[in-house]
């Protein structure tokens, strides 16, 4: 195997060596694994500190009490448009709070629905069937938390992001 040395501040490495330590590993091993995975999620498309990032995120979601479930069971609760602003809210005071970004925190929402659109200065959320209604009341709340500027025509919202 060749090996490459890397320029890096020892409290940098000292850290991670600290980290490696508690998990029985070595600072090599640490570092082999954790590149490893990184490759793998850039080569999937990700980018990796934005998905450690989000990891980092979920994980206090978590511990707060919330969970992924699939976007079509939250269209067949029995909360209405009101119930479900009033909990995205609820979500978006906690993520503000959490020091989480309005666009990732809608992005946690929005990322695999097919009729979101972001743009520079605002996201646009397009409904199309009752999922992404129950979604779309969601973010908006959030939004709501975060005392954005919001405007609702239709089916379709804007959210100005620029605020942020």
């Amino acid at each position: 195997m060749r090996r490459k040395p890397m320029m890096l501040d020892a409290e940098l490495v000292d850290a991670v060596k600290n980290i490696a330590n508690k998990h029985g590993m070595t600072l090599a091993a640490y570092m082999r694994s954790l590149l490893t995975n990184l490759i793998e999620a850039e080569n999937r498309g990700l980018f990796a500190p934005l998905a450690l990032r989000k990891a980092l995120l979920l994980s206090k979601l978590r511990g707060a009490g919330l969970l992924l479930i699939p976007a079509d069971i939250v269209s067949e609760c029995n909360l209405d448009e009101n119930d479900l602003e009033r909990e995205g809210e609820r979500i978006g005071i906690l993520l503000k709070n959490l020091g989480v970004r309005l666009e990732e925190a809608i992005e946690l929402f929005l990322e695999n629905l097919k009729t979101a659109i972001q743009e520079k200065d605002k996201i646009i959320v397009m409904v199309s069937n009752k999922t992404d209604r129950a979604i779309k009341d969601l973010v908006k709340g959030v939004a709501k938390a975060y005392g954005v500027e919001m405007k609702e025509e239709g089916d379709i919202l804007v959210i100005n992001i620029s605020a942020d």
